[in-house]
């Protein structure tokens, strides 16, 4: 397929739903995130709603639960937890996820618990710094009425959504941060009833993070609504357990054409994920040197294992790449190089530490 063809299909996916829940293909997703960048997209159109305020910034902490083979093989019996299951298994944020079972991280367990009509579980919660992350699977209430299927896939009809809230009593966003948070979400079918689900990271303020990792408690309060029904929950949570990232100061720099030259800040090492912080050059150099899908920026550590990058965010002139793989438990590696590929083909290979924070 053609840039200008999968720019087409691009547009029909973003401009007939108005809906974060359309089923996207793999292929395309690198792509759409690339596109939306480069648009600059400033107000997002979806119909799927997320409180986000101040005040409230919509945050689950409970830590994460991981199971083993085995388990989960038990576990895709339970209609509702089988169904999160399989859906976040299909995205690539279970990589780092299954690294961190592999090393037994496995702070917490999926907490189920009713609003309305509807039956939600929240699971896969991690607290990274000032990142916050979980999934939520919700069944039951009017969705089966709602949902159709296309070529796409399932979606909402024309005109339906729902509208999905979750505020927190512990913890506010952080003002800093570009985005207040991010979402992807589907629509899956398991035994004639379709389940909405949504992965979601929350960037929240660093200060709320600090004060919980020193008062110890037992739960967290929320408010989550569906359709304007709303439920009080508190979700036990094993704080002595979370991990949080470790952040290697590099200062390295990678010069590409036309007098671009970057310099990579920082790598944080998490427990299911890497974020590399490169500033300088111009937004149109680094955006043209992490858009081609097959020569994309990459790590590779000295036993050969390669981390694929893909862009996270953009801000002036401030970039963030993400590796949806990690290297935090992995004692062997010795030795890390950011690899980058010139628009002469020539590869710049860029040793970076990984030792000293």
């Amino acid at each position: 397929m053609s840039t200008n063809e999968e720019e087409k299909v691009i547009d029909e996916i973003m401009n007939r739903t108005k809906l974060d829940l359309v089923p996207v293909p793999d292929e395309l997703e690198n792509r759409i995130n690339k596109w939306v960048q480069m648009k600059k997209r400033s107000k997002r159109s979806s119909k799927l709603k997320y409180s986000l305020g101040a005040a409230a910034a919509g945050i689950v902490l409970a830590g994460t639960v991981l199971l083993s083979p085995t388990a989960m093989t038990y576990a895709k019996e339970i209609p509702l937890l089988g169904a999160a299951l399989s859906w976040f298994e299909q995205l690539d944020e279970s990589k780092g996820v299954k690294t961190a079972e592999e090393n037994g991280y496995k702070p917490a367990n999926p907490y189920t618990f009713t609003v309305g009509e509807y039956e939600m579980e929240m699971d896969h919660l991690y607290l990274e710094d000032k990142e916050l992350f979980f999934t939520l699977a919700v069944k039951g209430g009017r969705i089966n009425d709602i949902v159709f299927k296309d070529k796409y896939g399932y979606n909402f009809k024309m005109g339906e959504y729902l509208e999905v809230a979750v505020e927190s009593k512990d913890f506010k966003r952080d003002e800093e941060s570009v985005a207040g948070g991010a979402s992807t979400s589907g629509i899956q079918k398991i035994s004639d009833e379709f389940y909405v689900m949504m992965k979601h990271t929350l960037y929240v303020d660093p200060v709320s993070v600090e004060e919980f990792l020193n008062n110890p408690r037992n739960a967290l309060t929320f408010d989550v609504s569906v359709d304007g029904k709303t439920s009080s929950i508190e979700v036990p949570v094993a704080q002595s357990k979370i991990k949080l990232g470790k952040h290697l100061a590099q200062n390295v720099n990678i010069e590409i054409e036309n007098q671009n030259s970057f310099n990579v800040e920082k790598l944080s090492v998490y427990p299911t994920r890497m974020v590399l912080e490169i500033t300088g050059g111009s937004e149109e150099a680094f955006l043209k040197m992490v858009s081609n899908e097959k020569n994309s920026p990459y790590l590779k550590d000295n036993n050969g294992n390669v981390y694929p990058l893909r862009l996270l965010q953009v801000n002036s002139n401030d970039y963030k790449l993400e590796s949806r793989s990690t290297l935090y438990f992995d004692q062997e590696v010795k030795d890390l190089n950011l690899h980058v590929v010139k628009e002469t083909k020539e590869e710049l290979v860029v040793p970076l530490n990984i030792i000293k924070e």
